[in-house]
Formats: C-alpha cells, sequence, structure tokens
C-alpha cells in the first residue's frame, strides 16, 4: 500500500463536496482506498450512514481499521465492483468518487451504475486526475520521463490517465445534469512529503509485474526503469523540491424526472 495514500482526507480531496452535505444523509464512497476520506465524509453527515466500496479487499480491511481507529460508527465498507454495486436503485442522496474512473475501460458503465444507485436529484461528486498537467519544481528529465511513463501504463492498460479534462462530457453523456467544474491540486510541497511521494513512486517503477508490463509492451528500458528508482531512492530536497498533480473536479445531480413530471403537470 502507497503509504501517501493515507494523506487524503475529506477536507484536502473531497473539498468542493463538503458543504454540499447534510446530517442525515446516505452517502456512498466509491473506489474508497484505505478509508481516510471516507471516515472524514462519514462525520460531516452523521448521524447518516456512508458506505465505501472498493474493488481491492486489501483496501476494504484497512477501512475498517480506520474506522475502528476513529470512532466512526457511522461508516461501513465493502468489497465490490463500480460496474456491479450491490446496492437497490435509488439508495444515495450523495456519491463521491476520487480517482477511480482514469484506470476503468468503460468509464461510461460505471457511470450508469452509480446513477443507477443514485437517488433521484441526488449528488455526484467526480474528481480524476489530468495527469499531463502535473507541476515539479526543479525541471528534471527523470522526473518528466517518470510521469511519461505513468501516463503510458495506465493508457495502455485501456485506462485514461489524463481523464479529468474529459469528465464534464462523460457526466453530461451519462445522463446528469446541473453540471459544476472545479479543480485543485493534490501537492507534495513538505520535505516530508516530498520524501514520501519519492519513496512511492520508487516503489511502483521497482515493483515486478510493473516492470514487466512496461519492458512487455515496449514503452522503456531495464536501463531507464533502474535509473528512475535509483533517482527517487535518492532523492533530496534539491532534486525534487515539490510534485503537484492537477485534478479536476464536477459537481452534477441525477435527474429528477418524478419533479419535472409533476412540474409539467401543475401547468
Amino acid at each position: 500500500m502507497l503509504r501517501t495514500l493515507f494523506t487524503r482526507t475529506a477536507e484536502n480531496t473531497a473539498g468542493f463536496i463538503l458543504p454540499l452535505l447534510k446530517p442525515g444523509m446516505r452517502a456512498l464512497d466509491c473506489g474508497c482506498g484505505p478509508g481516510t476520506i471516507s471516515v472524514g465524509l462519514a462525520r460531516r453527515i452523521s448521524p447518516g450512514h456512508l458506505t465505501g466500496v472498493d474493488a481491492f479487499a486489501e483496501h476494504v480491511a484497512l477501512g475498517r481499521k480506520q474506522a475502528g481507529k476513529f470512532g466512526a460508527p457511522n461508516v461501513g465498507f465493502q468489497h465490490a465492483s463500480v460496474y456491479s454495486l450491490p446496492f437497490d436503485d435509488n439508495t444515495f442522496d450523495i456519491v463521491f468518487i476520487n480517482a477511480v474512473l482514469n484506470h476503468l475501460v468503460k468509464p461510461l458503465k460505471a457511470l450508469a451504475e452509480v446513477k443507477r444507485v443514485l437517488k433521484p436529484g441526488g449528488i455526484l461528486g467526480l474528481r480524476e486526475a489530468f495527469t499531463q498537467g502535473t507541476l515539479y519544481s526543479p525541471g528534471h528529465p527523470t522526473i518528466k520521463r517518470s510521469i511519461e511513463l505513468i501516463i503510458a501504463s495506465v493508457n495502455q492498460k485501456g485506462g485514461d490517465a489524463n481523464i479529468g479534462m474529459r469528465i464534464n462530457g462523460l457526466v453530461k453523456e451519462a445522463g446528469f445534469s446541473d453540471t459544476t467544474v472545479s479543480a485543485s491540486f493534490e501537492t507534495m510541497g513538505t520535505p516530508d512529503m516530498v520524501k514520501m511521494i519519492a519513496e512511492d513512486i520508487a516503489l511502483i517503477f521497482s515493483g515486478v509485474d510493473y516492470k514487466k508490463a512496461l519492458l512487455d509492451a515496449g514503452l522503456a528500458t531495464n536501463e531507464e526503469l533502474d535509473d528512475i528508482v535509483r533517482f527517487y531512492s535518492t532523492a533530496t530536497e534539491e532534486t525534487i523540491q515539490f510534485i503537484a498533480m492537477p485534478y479536476l473536479e464536477v459537481i452534477c445531480r441525477k435527474a429528477d424526472d418524478s419533479a419535472r413530471k409533476n412540474n409539467a403537470e401543475g401547468m
């Protein structure tokens, strides 16, 4: 598990939807990861309930630990795919998704499933990366190359590492309405945070499966990958001062057809 995932909180990751949360809501966190965001969101809707789902069973176990650690009785976690959510139609008042669609081959299928479980008039808060726009200083060529390879790796598996730029169009295509777009950065700007992200990137590129996939696809050479691991493993405040990943955010709603029908009948 990458340590930087544990730095994500409701405040620094889901700030764009926090004003919309109300006590008593029923909420869903799709792709909840280790549960650090879920617990913060659950606090905001208490005595309502939040469910976190993730395709990785180990993330679900970590989420349950987070709930126990922070004393969050109104949050639960389930192992499930966003393509097939184990909930009835019209269940949730609000759904939050962070950095999930970029990994999916069929993001519109996932959005259709999210729309199914949302109540009419319910809110979707969606946040996805624009990896190509990553900011970093100083402008070291190894950082540039590692970002290129991360993008290539995601795209080669059928995802889209820059899907953040498309999410407004995707939610409209999926039938959501009343969209509002914003943007934010996930910034690693202190020495400790820079060290953490550098160690995580080194861990990613030294992973056997990750390395093999890049090599088999002809995207990189062994020497390149070894250089990247060496660079991040020995990173200092001089070689990396900060890294900031841009995210696009969309707030939208599932149309309330019953309200529209009532309005039309009252005319």
